[in-house]
């Protein structure tokens, strides 16, 4: 009887402590996407050197990541974590984000140890699916290009659709397209699985509609739609 005693209170306490970790981990994912969004706000509302509204009108994908920092689990490089989204074409409706790192060896110009937030625009489904396999800078619509600036610049339908995908960045106040090298961007398979409570692929969260938004997913949701009219 006494060694039943002594399971049922271990089973309780690995319970108790499966629960904490589990709630201490929705916190910093939530925290992630609240940054998220902030960013994305915060560079929309720029009164003129923001991204071109009619590029965000089109986009197909955003990804962001807040404070990319230099040398944090990336000897010699950035690393960063952050989500992705993806609206679908057809009902116009952005997607639940997914989890995604990003590492690198060259960000462009360099801002020594400051954080860095990082936003990309995925104007094409090409351009988000060689995002999703991690090839990227192969061919002219995955390759990372600098980003136009202003709000009320004009874009072809031809810079659109062989621009490939547009990055920026914002570090100190300042707020530029950025050229990337080296760059790798991932899916965080044990990001989403702890947020969704299963395992996922990025494409079930994104694409396949296998999740349903959360609270905070959502407000980062309303934020994009808000913003890409």
């Amino acid at each position: 009887m006494k060694k039943i005693r002594v399971l049922l209170s271990a089973i309780l306490i690995f319970a108790a402590l499966f629960y904490a970790n589990s709630t201490l981990a929705d916190e910093e994912l939530n925290s992630l996407i609240n940054d998220c969004a902030i960013v994305f706000e915060e560079v929309t509302e720029m009164p003129e050197k923001g991204i071109p509204e009619n590029l965000l009108k089109d986009a197909t994908g955003i990804a962001i990541f807040p404070s990319t920092i230099k040398g944090a689990f990336f000897l010699g490089g950035r690393y960063g974590e952050g989500v992705v989204s993806y609206r679908d074409s057809k009902t116009k409706k952005w997607s639940p984000p997914a989890f995604f790192t990003v590492k690198g060896l060259s960000f462009g110009w360099q801002v020594g140890g400051q954080a860095i937030d990082l936003i990309f625009v995925i104007p094409t489904e090409r351009g988000f699916e060689g995002m999703l396999a991690n090839k990227l800078n192969i061919g002219t619509n995955t390759a990372l290009v600098a980003g136009p600036i202003g709000r009320n610049m004009e874009m072809g339908a031809d810079i659109m659709l062989k621009g490939g995908i547009f990055t920026y960045s914002r570090a100190k106040g300042l707020f530029a397209g950025m050229g990337l090298k080296g760059l790798s961007i991932d899916e965080d398979k044990g990001a989403n699985a702890l947020y969704y409570g299963k395992e996922l692929s990025a494409r079930d969260i994104l694409i396949n509609s296998k999740v349903k938004a959360t609270p905070k997913g959502k407000e980062l949701i309303d934020t994009f739609t808000k913003h890409t009219k």
